[in-house]
């Protein structure tokens, strides 16, 4: 049990060393079911699995920079004590994500690592329910700030932040890296 402690306490400590050594202002972790005792529980792990340790760095890599989804981050206090969560969409931490990467004044890391657990949905209805959720969160998300997300003028670090992969065709020639401008 001490043993369990001391490993708890040196894991925690992973998002700090990350916030404070980049100076970023805010360490999304990854998520794993605290309970897979049914196939649906173990999809979903495995779907977290590749999502936090594949997908996840190779789009910081790619862009620069994380974006936080719900649960399992450490924030920077005066950096939320600029913003406010938005209770009148379907994400409200992905918008906040959005919001406060597109400022400028932000800059969000993953670290796979820093680990919580959650349970699963109670079944694949439940699940589908909560990805439609979430897909409407996504989608209320590109429309509410695609005039920044389409912007010229989208602060340097930003620049390669793209909408979810289906909705990149909306994107002016600029934004898709082709030479031609709209």
């Amino acid at each position: 049990l001490r043993r369990q402690r001391q490993m708890c306490i040196r894991d925690s400590l992973i998002p700090v060393r990350l916030l404070q050594g980049h100076r970023c202002s805010c360490v999304q972790g990854s998520t794993y079911l605290r309970v897979t005792n049914s196939l649906l529980a173990l999809i979903i792990n495995a779907e977290f699995f590749v999502t936090h340790f594949v997908i996840f760095p190779a789009q910081q890599a790619a862009s620069g920079t994380g974006f936080f989804g719900g649960s399992n981050a450490l924030w920077q206090s005066d950096v939320l004590r600029r913003q406010v969560f938005r209770h009148d969409v379907q994400t409200e931490d992905i918008e906040l994500s959005a919001r406060t990467l597109l400022s400028g004044n932000a800059k969000i890391r993953f670290c796979p690592e820093a680990r919580s657990g959650e349970l699963p949905p109670a079944s694949f209805s439940a699940l589908f329910k909560q990805r439609m959720r979430w897909a409407i969160g996504w989608d209320q998300v590109c429309r509410a700030h695609r005039t920044m997300l389409v912007s010229p003028c989208l602060p340097a670090q930003n620049s390669r932040l793209l909408p979810p992969a289906g909705d990149q065709a909306a994107l002016p020639a600029h934004r898709q890296g082709a030479a031609a401008s709209v």
